[in-house]
């Protein structure tokens, strides 16, 4: 959680704020609900060789839930599902919820006008225009978004939406570890796209967004990287999108960012480095979530 409700301030603080003011590390409660919270500061931690910043967050005491709350997963999966088309995210037995992909895929199928895939050249891209309503898309494609903030939100405690939310894919049944990436998983996310094609949703942060051979990109901040037989594995991922969508993405430079797509994967080799290439295709706007401030 990265809100709570001090009551020595008194009123509602961010993370950030206590992690600055010792004072208000006492005395704090939920914003949405009346269980008391405990302050987890900011901190280092080591990832192989490289160190990972942690930040500060809130966290729910043991053995207490938040019930009717926006920070329980089960009570905001419940009114997700009912809110949601039944074909997309539903609930199950045993409070388990289960997304299906499929639906939303076929939609975004149908609006691929002119791909911006890499395995074509400009030259030979598809000229046949597709047009369809992007209504039902957007629905689905929110209802996902709505998924992704919740697991923001909950920060350390995201295991409560991950153990519950079940993905399936055609087919596929997937895991939520299988499904969601965040940047110290990229080399994870490589691995697991070379033997599968499926989507996923991979998190990070935009280190550019630009002109490219391929349209417009989108370039993540490159994963963690990790030392396999003398050679640094450096994870990158990049999505493509085409000119007419460029003002459409509010999205810059440092932007918080969650994206959803069926990714390709390719090695390529510069000196001591090899690249793990994560490269996928937008075709609408919601596949691009931008996290909010407060949701961060």
């Amino acid at each position: 959680m990265r809100l709570a409700y001090s009551k020595v301030k008194p009123g509602r603080v961010t993370a950030e704020e206590v992690d600055n003011n010792p004072h208000l590390r006492e005395h704090l409660k939920c914003l949405y609900c009346p269980i008391k919270v405990t302050f987890n500061r900011s901190h280092e931690r080591s990832a192989g060789k490289e160190k990972v910043f942690v930040r500060a967050t809130f966290k729910k005491d043991k053995g207490k839930e938040h019930e009717e709350c926006r920070y329980n997963a089960k009570y905001q999966m419940d009114i997700l599902a009912r809110e949601s088309d039944n074909n997309v995210f539903k609930s199950l037995e045993n409070n388990q919820f289960e997304f299906r992909l499929n639906m939303m895929h076929n939609e975004i199928n149908l609006i691929k006008n002119n791909p911006t895939d890499i395995k074509f050249s400009p030259t030979e891209r598809p000229v046949k225009q597709n047009y369809v309503s992007t209504g039902r898309l957007d629905s689905y494609l929110s209802t996902m978004n709505k998924i992704i903030e919740l697991r923001n939100e909950l920060a350390d405690d995201h295991e409560d939406l991950t153990s519950i939310v079940k993905i399936k894919y055609k087919d596929k049944k997937i895991s939520w570890n299988n499904f969601y990436y965040d940047r110290n998983r990229y080399s994870e996310a490589f691995n697991y796209l070379s033997q599968n094609k499926v989507p996923i949703c991979i998190e990070g942060t935009v280190h550019s967004i630009g002109p490219s051979r391929y349209d417009y990109a989108i370039k993540l901040v490159h994963g963690k990287w990790i030392k396999e037989d003398g050679k640094n594995l450096v994870p990158t991922v990049t999505v493509y999108f085409k000119e007419s969508l460029k003002d459409k993405f509010n999205v810059k430079e440092g932007d918080h960012v969650a994206i959803s797509t069926i990714f390709k994967t390719s090695k390529g080799e510069v000196g001591d480095k090899t690249y793990l290439n994560i490269v996928g295709n937008l075709h609408t706007i919601g596949q691009l979530h931008v996290f909010k401030e407060e949701d961060q």
